[in-house]
C-alpha cells in the first residue's frame, strides 16, 4: 500500500510539474 502510494504521488507530482513548467515556459516567453 505504502508503495503503491508513493508511486501514485510521485507519479501525480511529476504530471502536476510537467503541466506547471511548460504554462510556466509559455508565461515567461523567454
Amino acid at each position: 500500500l505504502f508503495r503503491d502510494e508513493a508511486g501514485d504521488f510521485r507519479h501525480s507530482e511529476m504530471q502536476q510539474m510537467k503541466e506547471t513548467g511548460t504554462m510556466e515556459e509559455e508565461e515567461s516567453g523567454g
